[in-house]
């Protein structure tokens, strides 16, 4: 029954946290039998949420056992969120942490034999970052494990945010083919590792294909400007997704092609960025179609009622960002925290503000139409900075302009499009994915 409600509630906080969320393949989720769910890990406990909401049977999770070493911790963690804690060959402190490990296998072997469902992150941890870790494989060991007792399937998922940290970002979700364990049994049969590193290399194969993966930060920087720079606007978040993978692509193949000349593009790339940030613009801002628009203008006229939207909802919507930066400086653990305590300041200054208004004010049920209206006006509090930021960047283009900046920035540009012929003809004529 608490899981029912928790599901509930996170249900409505994610559609609100993120801006648009998009599933892709959901048919190719399995819904019954002993099923071990993997996923990839850029987001901390966002993502056993999130991931959470796809199944219609509760979900149980194999977290890092040092979130549980502390009671309250321990209790939150087991009784509330259904996770199993286990220890990672690193966090192992004695023979008892090994022989504890031994026996959560045992229990996730019985659990999966009565059908259930369970969550691991192969990755071991949580970085937010767009590419994927080396795996363990613990995952590949317990379906193995466990497959003497039932018939197992794998049910993968690419976890993919537009920004994992950011409020109104956007959540992609891409579905893989299941795996079925059957498969892979002829050789655990001998005995040997092989079957563990074999299935660990198929989820992983998998897994790279549902996902933005690149090799390293200094990479993701470069397809990131390219993104920015050749990216037309989708309105799709899949096609965004497939755009993306075929930028990464055409790069790796522009290297391999001319490792010299991609090397120095790849200079010219990072320079033209500590450009931009230095005068506080981003690449969009270069664009001609960036302007004030209509709606804009609306909003920026609606400011008596984005005040009202700030007045009453700053202090429920900045509250959990505070809690998050005095909690941890990780920021992969920003996003579940301020989620988490948006759901408590919400409801509590939503509830307070109706109490009061109610009693002193209004003093009919006419408060339950102002308690509807309050989240809109917060909408329109953040459309209106939105759009205010918008003015105060084109503002700075402008400025940059008179000072010669902007010209300086834009011959900068034509070279980088020089440069990256070889590239975008590459980028043109490369198969695309679907």
């Amino acid at each position: 029954m608490l899981y029912t409600i928790l599901k509930f509630i996170s249900r409505i906080a994610v559609n609100v946290y993120y801006r648009k969320i998009a599933i892709e393949n959901i048919e190719n989720l399995p819904q019954k039998g002993a099923i071990l769910v993997v996923a990839n890990h850029p987001n901390t406990l966002m993502d056993p949420i999130v991931t959470a909401l796809l199944f219609n049977e509760q979900l149980h999770f194999l977290a890092n056992a040092s979130l549980f070493r502390k009671p309250v911790h321990n209790w939150i963690m087991t009784k509330l969120l259904n996770m199993i804690p286990i220890f990672r060959k690193q966090d192992l402190r004695n023979a008892s942490d090994l022989n504890e490990n031994k026996a959560i296998f045992q229990k996730c072997y019985e659990f999966l034999a009565k059908q259930g469902f369970i969550l691991i992150f192969p990755e071991g941890t949580s970085f937010s970052e767009r590419r994927l870790r080396p795996l363990k494989t613990g995952a590949a060991r317990i379906a193995l494990g466990g497959q003497d007792l039932t018939n197992i399937k794998i049910a993968i998922v690419g976890l993919n945010y537009s920004d994992p940290v950011s409020f109104r970002s956007d959540l992609f979700i891409n579905i893989g083919k299941t795996i079925y364990i059957k498969n892979f049994m002829e050789t655990n049969e001998q005995k040997t590792n092989k079957a563990a590193l074999s299935l660990s290399q198929e989820i992983e194969k998998e897994l790279k294909g549902l996902i933005i993966h690149t090799e390293t930060p200094e990479e993701d920087q470069l397809i990131r400007i390219l993104e920015y720079l050749y990216k037309t606007k989708k309105t799709s978040l899949k096609e965004n997704f497939l755009e993306t993978q075929h930028i990464i692509k055409a790069w790796k193949e522009f290297e391999a092609q001319n490792p010299e000349k991609s090397e120095l593009v790849a200079q010219n790339l990072r320079q033209f960025d500590t450009l931009l940030t230095k005068n506080k613009l981003k690449i969009d801002q270069l664009s001609p179609n960036f302007r004030i628009k209509v709606v804009d203008i609306l909003y920026l006229l609606a400011f008596p009622l984005a005040a009202l939207g700030a007045f009453f909802n700053y202090l429920p919507y900045k509250i959990p960002d505070w809690v998050a930066k005095k909690l941890t400086k990780d920021i992969e653990f920003h996003a579940p925290i301020r989620m988490l305590i948006g759901i408590v300041s919400f409801s509590f200054f939503y509830a307070f503000w109706g109490i009061f208004f109610y009693f002193f004010i209004l003093k009919s049920f006419y408060f339950v139409f102002f308690l509807v209206i309050l989240p809109l006006l917060g909408s329109i509090s953040l459309r209106y900075t939105e759009s205010l930021e918008k003015l105060m960047s084109l503002l700075n283009r402008q400025k940059l302009a008179k000072k010669g900046i902007l010209e300086e920035i834009f011959e900068k540009k034509c070279q980088i499009d020089l440069d990256l012929e070889e590239w975008q003809k590459i980028w043109n004529t490369l198969p695309k994915n679907k």
